[in-house]
C-alpha cells in the first residue's frame, strides 16, 4: 500500500473503535498449510502513528514485511504472539487451533485493550474483552494489518529454521508447503506435519504411530535445537555460530545480544523428566561451558554470558524457555 492508503485503514478502524478506546488487532498465519504451526498475533498501535506501507501481509513484499515487522516491534504500544503446533492442530482441527493461538496471544498482551478487532468470522474464545470479527480485516483495519505482519514473519522464520532439520520438504522456499508435501507420495516423517489433514487414502504405512502424531516421539535433539535457534533470533539474539568448539568444548551456539557475546547451551527433555531441561546442565557441563566462555573473553569479547535455552514437551509439541546468564563460574 503506497501513499496515504494506510490512512484509510486507520480511519476505518477509528469509526469502529470510537474515541478513547484501546484497540488490539488480532490475526493468524498458517491456517492453510499442511505443515508447521499456526501463529497468531495481537497488536496495539500507538494512536496517531504514521504507518506508511502497512497493509495485509499477503499484499506486501517480503522485504517490506521485514521492515514493517521491525517497526511493529519498536513502535507498537503492545504486541504478543502465540504458536500452536501440529499436534494440537490435529487434536482441535485447524479452526480450533487458530482460535486457541489467538486466545493465547491476546492473553499475553501487556496492556488490556478495550476492543479486539479479529480478522475473519470467529470471535476469540476465553476472553471477556469486547470484540468484533471483521471479514478481510487484515486489508481494512490498521491494527489487524499489523497483527498479520507479525504473525506471518514469525511463522516464516520458524519454517526457515525447520528446513535444514527436515530437508526435502521445501519449508524455507514454501512457507505454506501444502503441495510440496501432498505430492511426495503423501509421506512426511517430521512432527511438524498435520496428520489430521493428510488425505484419507494415504498409504497405511505412511501414517504415524499415535505417539508421533501427538508430537512426543519426534521432538528430538535436532528439532529442539532448530526451535531454540528460531526463538533466539525472534528474541533479538543474532546467532553467529552453531556447533563450534571453544577451548576444546563443543557448544551448541554462540550469539550476539547487543554488546554481549553469549554461549548458548540447548537442552531438551520431556516435561515429565525430573527437573526439566534447564536442570539437565550438571556441574561438569557448567565447568565446560565456563571454559568456553573464558575462551571468548581471551579472544577479545568484552562481555560474555552463558545462557540455557530449554525445549520441553507441552501438549502443543514443545515450548522454549530462555534462561539468561544461567551458568556462573
Amino acid at each position: 500500500m503506497t501513499g496515504a492508503g494506510w490512512r484509510r485503514l486507520a480511519r476505518a478502524e477509528a469509526r469502529v473503535a470510537g474515541d478513547g478506546g484501546t484497540v488490539a488487532g488480532v490475526d493468524e498465519a498458517g491456517r492453510g498449510p499442511l505443515a508447521g504451526p499456526v501463529v497468531a498475533a495481537a497488536v496495539v498501535l500507538e494512536p496517531g502513528g504514521h504507518w506508511q506501507g502497512l497493509n495485509d501481509s499477503k499484499q506486501v513484499t517480503a522485504l517490506a514485511r521485514d521492515a514493517l515487522y521491525a517497526r511493529v516491534l519498536l513502535e507498537a504500544r503492545a504486541f504478543a504472539w502465540a504458536v500452536v503446533g501440529a499436534p494440537t492442530i490435529d487434536r482441535l482441527n485447524i479452526r480450533g487451533a487458530s482460535l486457541e493461538a489467538m486466545r493465547r496471544a491476546v492473553a499475553r498482551l501487556r496492556v488490556t485493550p478495550t476492543l479486539l478487532l479479529v480478522d475473519g468470522r470467529d470471535a476469540v474464545p476465553g476472553t471477556t474483552i469486547p470484540q468484533q470479527p471483521v471479514i478481510d480485516g487484515d486489508a481494512t483495519m490498521l491494527s489487524i494489518a499489523a497483527a498479520s505482519i507479525l504473525a506471518k514473519v514469525v511463522r516464516d522464520r520458524i519454517m526457515e529454521r525447520l528446513d535444514p532439520v527436515w530437508p526435502g520438504y521445501g519449508f524455507a522456499r514454501h512457507k505454506a508447503p501444502a503441495s510440496s508435501i501432498a505430492t511426495r507420495s503423501r509421506r512426511c516423517a517430521c512432527w511438524s506435519c498435520r496428520w489430521g489433514r493428510m488425505p484419507r487414502d494415504a498409504p497405511v504405512g505412511t501414517r504415524p504411530p499415535r505417539e508421533m502424531a501427538m508430537g512426543v516421539a519426534n521432538v528430538h535433539g535436532r528439532a529442539g535445537e532448530a526451535l531454540a535457534m528460531a526463538y533466539l533470533e525472534l528474541a533479538g539474539c543474532r546467532v553467529t555460530a552453531r556447533n563450534v568448539r571453544l577451548a576444546g568444548v563443543e557448544v551448541d551456539a554462540v550469539a550476539a545480544d547487543g554488546p554481549a557475546q553469549v554461549v548458548i547451551e540447548v537442552k531438551y527433555r520431556g516435561r515429565s523428566d525430573y527437573g526439566g531441561a534447564a536442570a539437565a546442565v550438571d556441574l561438569a557441563k557448567r565447568l565446560r561451558l565456563a571454559r568456553a566462555a573464558r575462551a571468548l573473553q581471551l579472544a577479545g569479547a568484552r562481555r560474555v554470558r552463558i545462557d540455557v535455552v530449554a525445549v520441553e514437551l507441552t501438549p502443543d509439541g514443545a515450548t522454549v524457555r530462555h534462561y539468561r546468564d544461567a551458568v556462573t563460574e
